[in-house]
């Protein structure tokens, strides 16, 4: 991955907050609270950005800071991402 592009995205995940956090939740179909969309921001904040790469990791992370079906939602909302902006590099299966 580029190094400006990792520097870039690891500003933003630092930069994250909690509302936020709630109005994506609130623009793609989510239902999380806000106790959960703190945990996300945690979560997020203190994980290595190589950790994050990882999809199956990042899915199963998300699935015990919310719920599955919440977790199964940003997976399908990330694949959509993925593929609109041709980031598959960025992540590894």
């Amino acid at each position: 991955m580029s190094q400006f592009i990792m520097e870039l995205i690891k500003r933003r995940i630092k930069l994250i907050t909690v509302e936020e956090v709630l109005s994506y939740s609130n623009q793609y179909g989510f239902s999380i609270s806000r106790q959960e969309a703190l945990a996300i921001v945690n979560y997020l904040k203190t994980t290595p950005i190589e950790s994050l790469q990882s999809k199956k990791n990042l899915i199963s992370d998300l699935e015990k800071l919310t719920t599955i079906s919440t977790a199964k939602k940003a997976e399908r909302l990330l694949d959509q991402f993925i593929a609109t902006y041709g980031l598959h590099y960025l992540f590894k299966e």
